[in-house]
């Protein structure tokens, strides 16, 4: 009778342990420009002397067209899994990555939401969020002001040699040509012409800081 009574008691302190694994995510909100690919990893750490299995479920995400979102353990997964389940051994880490690969030439907005358990325990829920942004660049961004404003105009585009940067009210500062990566390609200070002839056929990103605010926007060069 006492065996028996000991073997319920440890039954039931094993299945009331406490939850164990901590979990430690880096900056959720990452931005670069079209083209850049995006990994945010984060750490799962389990302190106790046991194995832990954590499961982590994206139940839902927005990405735009021609982007695509998928987890990376132990290797990179298919866009379409959403779900996975990292094993991790006692007084060690793990790192789980959400990667995002951008378009290369529309600039968007992603975001992916996930909830995460360790397995035995699903109503200790743990929520996060990461955002993707290539809205902007050196932190200039779209929303604030485009192109189109009246007060800006642009032209010819698409341009074979020499671009045209008017503006109605406000001083133009600096001129700063992009390629879709991201690289810095020209440069100009206080000038409302800018000489491309030299560069390939292609899609390039333009922003052209004034005295009052910065315009982003991409031009083609035929």
């Amino acid at each position: 009778m006492k065996r028996i009574l000991l073997f319920a008691l440890v039954m039931f302190v094993s299945s009331a342990r406490a939850q164990v694994y901590t979990s430690l995510f880096p900056e959720t909100n990452v931005k670069g420009v079209p083209g850049d690919i995006f990994n945010i990893t984060f750490t799962l750490t389990n302190p106790s002397s046991t194995p832990v299995y954590v499961f982590i479920n994206r139940y839902q995400k927005v990405i735009p067209p021609f982007w695509n979102s998928c987890f990376c353990y132990i290797q990179c997964h298919e866009g379409k899994q959403d779900t996975i389940t990292a094993y991790i051994q006692p007084f060690t880490s793990e790192y789980v990555s959400v990667q995002f690969k951008t378009d290369s030439v529309n600039p968007g907005y992603a975001t992916s939401y996930f909830k995460m358990f360790q397995i035995g325990f699903p109503t200790a829920l743990t929520n996060f969020t990461f955002t993707a942004d290539t809205r902007s660049v050196n932190g200039v961004g779209l929303a604030a002001a485009t192109i189109e404003n009246k007060d800006l105009t642009l032209f010819p585009n698409p341009v074979s040699e020499i671009l045209t940067i008017r503006s109605a009210n406000e001083k133009i500062q600096t001129i700063k040509l992009y390629d879709v990566s991201g690289k810095l390609l020209m440069e100009a200070a206080a000038m409302e012409q800018l000489d491309i002839s030299r560069l390939e056929k292609g899609i390039y990103q333009i922003h052209i800081q004034t005295d009052a605010k910065g315009y982003h926007t991409k031009i083609i060069k035929n």
